[in-house]
């Protein structure tokens, strides 16, 4: 009698780690490594059938291009049921120092979902390739320490393959007992997020603007005032106003943090320098955000808004309003990874041509505004000086 297929849903593994970084020093490289890991594991089988399939980004199908190599690696990590970091110190790709690393984001992504699934092994006895990025590694080193996960590290790829052998199964066997779903612990109750959820509106508000600032500066822009960066955006300057939401947007007293900033763009932009165009509002929500409440904030429905992976972005091409909610800025890692996840999508997009033209007319009107104010006022005050301040 010839056997029966059986349908059996494959266990889906992630192997997460840097890829041209020699391990041990001088040995081969981790992304081979990691295709011999990958073969080893799809090589087990339970009663004869498949058990398991791996997905590594080198041998990973080509993606439509309406998903970039960033978005597609955090998908594969949220479908994944087992997370495999290869942890050699390194954030992984990033576009600059004030920015995460993609294997930065790949834990914290899968950390923050379902950290019962999260397997790390720490990598010791690789010496760092000449382009890393100092700041960004010594982030994802702090994030991990934060984690602080059990794990003896491994020093020689044999250590390293028994390392993965007995992770996979010890993560199978635990996720039997638990299911996947039911070890997901809700995104944003523990580490950082749980320290910024304790703070009051106010001081949660500051540290949103402090970290968006940071890593806008640590990525090349130019602090300017208290809430203020200048950054470069298709080659011209654009002002960068930040704010910050400390709760939902549904809650008025979040809102009144915000309010409707851009209504106070003339009062801004005469303190500008030369060349500086804008603003661009960026605006830190720490939960989700719709596109209902930002038509809210704008004031009027008639205008370009579109919700990319960071949150939602908003363009008036009347007023030359133009302004970026970034949606679940819990933590110090989220909240970079949506500035990050901003200016990537703006240079994939081709919006930030747009955003530069649009921040070049917006000062013009502004300014306008501030000068016939300003004009309008004079003769109060010489009508005021006559009559003797009476």
């Amino acid at each position: 009698m010839a056997a029966r297929s059986t349908a059996l849903r494959k266990i889906k593994i992630m192997i997460s780690s840097q890829c041209n970084r020699q391990f041990p020093d001088n040995g081969r490289t981790l992304t081979e490594i990691r295709r011999e890991l990958s073969d080893r594991i799809q090589a087990q089988k339970l009663f004869g059938l498949d058990l398991f399939e791996v997905w590594i980004n080198e041998d990973s199908p080509g993606r439509g291009t309406n998903i970039n190599s960033w978005d597609a690696c955090l998908t594969e990590v949220r479908k994944a049921d087992i997370l495999i970091v290869l942890n050699a110190g390194h954030g992984g790709w990033a576009p600059s120092d004030g920015d995460i690393g993609i294997c930065h984001a790949e834990l914290m992504t899968a950390h923050n979902s379902s950290p019962a699934k999260v397997r790390i092994i720490p990598l010791t006895g690789t010496q760092p390739l000449p382009d890393e990025l100092a700041t960004t590694n010594t982030r994802f080193k702090a994030y991990v320490d934060r984690i602080n996960p059990f794990a003896p590290s491994a020093k020689t790829e044999a250590m390293l393959f028994e390392a993965v052998d007995k992770a996979v199964a010890d993560a199978v066997t635990s996720l039997v007992g638990l299911g996947v779903r039911d070890a997901s612990k809700g995104g944003f109750s523990l580490g950082d997020a749980l320290a910024w959820s304790r703070l009051s509106f106010e001081e949660r508000a500051v540290r949103m603007r402090a970290t968006m600032a940071a890593a806008l500066v640590e990525s090349g822009g130019t602090a300017i005032g208290t809430s203020g960066v200048a950054v470069e955006i298709a080659g011209g300057k654009v002002m960068i106003h930040l704010h910050a939401a400390p709760a939902s947007l549904s809650v008025a007293q979040a809102r009144e943090y915000v309010g409707r900033p851009f209504l106070a763009d003339h009062d801004a932009t005469p303190n500008y320098g030369r060349g500086i165009h804008g603003p661009l509002h960026v605006i830190a929500c720490q939960a989700g955000v719709t596109a209902a409440q930002a038509r809210s904030l704008l004031g009027f429905p008639d205008a370009t808004i579109v919700t990319p992976g960071f949150g939602i972005f908003v363009a008036d091409e009347v007023q030359q309003i133009q302004f970026a909610l970034l949606r679940d800025c819990r933590d110090d890692t989220s909240t970079r990874s949506a500035i990050h996840r901003l200016r990537g999508w703006l240079v994939e997009s081709g919006e930030d041509q747009l955003v530069l033209e649009r921040a070049q007319r917006r000062r013009i009107i502004a300014d306008t505004i501030a000068a016939q104010l300003s004009a309008s006022n004079k003769p109060r005050q010489r009508k005021h000086a006559a009559s003797g301040g009476i």
